[in-house]
């Protein structure tokens, strides 16, 4: 039972630490980056991937226990592309502001 909590906790961390590398680099506006998801889809949706496990392991955002992290990602990139890119201010802003409007209203906790 340790080794699993042990284990579980090191895959947690190592998520977080790998987010927050690629998060701390990635200064390209929505736009930039939803082009960029044209020609490097995969690269994309393992960005966005990452965030949301990032952001669900520290309890920032709340998944459903059913949804899967590739449904979530289609779910956060529909978001970005329509509602994300309808709003001037996130399209031509930093692409970490939009992820995290996308994933906070997609996913909010509730504090009832």
């Amino acid at each position: 039972m340790r080794k699993t909590i042990f284990a579980l906790t090191v895959a947690a961390a190592a998520i977080v630490a790998v987010a927050g590398d690629v998060r701390a680099a990635d200064t390209r506006t929505l736009s930039e980056f939803l082009a960029s998801c044209s020609a490097k889809y995969r690269e994309c949706r393992g960005l966005l991937g990452n965030y949301i496990e990032a952001a669900s392991t520290q309890e920032l955002i709340c998944l459903p226990k059913d949804l899967s992290t590739e449904d979530a990602v289609d779910r956060e990139l529909d978001w970005l592309r329509h509602t994300g890119a309808s709003d001037d201010k996130l399209f031509r802003g930093n692409v970490e502001d939009a992820e995290w409007a996308a994933a906070s209203a997609l996913w909010p906790c509730k504090t009832e």
